[in-house]
């Protein structure tokens, strides 16, 4: 398994996994659709259910350029309306380049939302010690990543390398004190601890040459149990720290690539460690029944060349609003309910220029923006949602890259794409009243 996760675009890949493991667990009920109720209190603690719709945007992998002109860029995601910025913490990154980007940051009134993954335990494992604080690691060849979760033995997961990811989480939080934001794992059906489940959809009847009752089977997989198992872990950890009165960041956790994939949420959801996180930690604990995460997070990419409106987006021809509503109603395996008052973040959306195969793909692309952040603020759960990404990865030879950003790239001088950079400045307007 290549354990190098390569950055966006990847979504081709992960949407053909999806399929074969399509919404499989759960009834599936009529898709539900809420509207902002006027009932939440103004005084809504930030980022609680009911407190807006704030907007954030992904950084991708320009963390030299993000430090080098901090105050810059932080002023220009500002002056878009931006008040998150997700920022992976990555082995060829130096904490010196993420400190730079945090304290310009704070001064922009922005809050980081880091990003924990398999290339932060790459970063702090290094030749079996920590980096130094100034440092950075090289790439490494090879092709499996060399702190694969899943190569270990179960009884090495759990008793060393669940103990070296708390440590290398605990480094993360000395080296960025007063972080807000932390959010485990990046995709985990993709990244790290695929397969999480396996399973197969089959077609049971057919009206007028479409499907209209489909069979699915979702087999939870090793990479469901350690992945909950890990998230269990830390969460746990963060909460003695709170017992102790240290100040701690807020968790995000699940991110899953697709809103609408039942199999890989049921998968975890009811995992044994968050089975028993449920039965046993939070009870003793005084916590409520839910999942072990502070935030629930979510990707909300769809199928390829469909626009998040077109039925077809999610699968069983459905929209972005009916895969982001049939999340939201999402339950355990005893009927509780999964997510609870938990706020949800929308951690990744967006839609390259090259996703749309027709003509006018900026305008496109930009109606897309604004659909999608609309669709989010109508939903009272829904507390932030991130725009993949700030500006266009730096494209291969002959070759113009997929175009996500906000801006260009390099090749461009990172001018801004009009249409999209415009359109994410009205959906934070929009959104900001609840600021």
């Amino acid at each position: 398994m290549t354990r190098t996760p390569p950055r966006r675009p990847a979504h081709p890949a992960l949407l053909s996994l999806g399929l074969a493991l399509v919404a499989a667990c759960g009834p599936d009920d009529l898709l539900e659709r809420k509207a902002t109720s006027s009932a939440f209190a103004p005084q809504a603690a930030p980022y609680s259910p009911g407190s807006g719709l704030r907007t954030g945007v992904v950084s991708g992998r320009i963390y030299a350029d993000l430090a080098d002109h901090a105050t810059e860029r932080l002023r220009d995601l500002s002056a878009l309306g931006a008040r998150l910025l997700r920022v992976e913490i990555e082995h060829t990154t130096p904490w010196r380049d993420y400190r730079a980007i945090q304290r310009a940051a704070r001064h922009a009134g922005i809050d980081l939302l880091a990003l924990f993954s398999i290339n932060s335990l790459w970063r702090d494992w290094a030749l079996g010690r920590a980096t130094a604080s100034s440092g950075a690691l090289p790439e490494t060849g090879g092709s499996r990543h060399p702190y694969d979760p899943l190569a270990p033995s179960r009884e090495e997961y759990v008793n060393q390398y669940l103990p070296r990811a708390i440590q290398a989480f605990d480094r993360l939080l000395a080296e960025l004190p007063g972080l807000a934001f932390v959010e485990l794992w990046n995709e985990p059906e993709g990244f790290g601890f695929a397969p999480l489940a396996t399973g197969e959809i089959t077609c049971r009847k057919v009206i007028g040459g479409t499907c209209v009752l489909w069979r699915n089977t979702c087999r939870p997989q090793e990479g469901a149990y350690r992945y909950a198992l890990l998230v269990a872990r830390l969460y746990e950890h963060v909460h003695q720290k709170r017992l102790r009165g240290e100040a701690t960041p807020q968790l995000a956790a699940f991110d899953f690539s697709r809103l609408d994939n039942r199999c890989w949420r049921s998968a975890v959801f009811n995992a044994e460690p968050i089975g028993n996180h449920r039965g046993s930690y939070r009870p003793a604990h005084g916590l409520a029944d839910g999942l072990p995460t502070d935030i629930v997070s979510i990707h909300a990419y769809g199928n390829t060349a469909r626009a998040p409106w077109e039925p077809g987006y999610q699968f069983k021809a459905s929209t972005l609003e009916d895969g982001l509503a049939d999340f939201l109603r999402a339950r355990f395996a005893d009927g509780r309910p999964a997510i609870g008052d938990r706020p949800v973040w929308i951690t990744e959306v967006g839609y390259g220029l090259n996703t749309f195969t027709r003509e006018e793909r900026g305008d496109l692309q930009a109606r897309a923006l604004r659909h999608a952040f609309q669709t989010f603020a109508r939903y009272p759960s829904v507390t932030a949602a991130f725009w993949y990404s700030y500006r266009d990865d730096e494209a291969g030879p002959g070759s113009e890259g997929h175009r996500y950003g906000l801006r260009y790239n390099s090749a461009r001088g990172f001018a801004p794409h009009e249409e999209t950079y415009r359109a994410f400045q009205e959906v934070s307007g929009i959104t900001s009243a609840a600021r």
